[in-house]
């Protein structure tokens, strides 16, 4: 079996692109975050409000991930699509259950 099998073929385009370094640093925020929860995962909400301070401390530009595509102005939704964004490279797993909307 060959790593892109198992990693897919766009895991590393967060680290490659634009914004690797908030890329880098919203994983950082992802990991501090979770590693201080009890259980395997975090509330996406609390993730995302700890995000959205990163945002807010350090990146005043508007964010646009390539030409003609939406253009990402305030915090949350700065914070919202770099994690889509990761969930789609396949950085992070949703996991919904009864205890929270959306944990990671």
């Amino acid at each position: 079996m060959k790593i892109f099998d198992i990693l897919g073929s766009e895991y590393f385009k967060a680290l490659t692109g634009k914004y690797q370094n908030i890329f880098i640093d919203c994983l950082e925020i992802i990991y501090n975050s979770y590693r201080t929860e009890l259980s395997y995962g975090i509330d996406r909400e609390i993730l995302v409000a700890q995000m959205c301070d990163y945002f807010e401390r350090n990146s005043s530009d508007d964010i646009q991930f390539e030409e003609g595509q939406d253009v990402f102005h305030d915090s949350r939704s700065k914070a919202s699509e770099f994690l889509r964004k990761l969930k789609g490279y396949g950085w992070i797993e949703y996991e919904f259950d009864n205890n929270c909307d959306t944990c990671f």
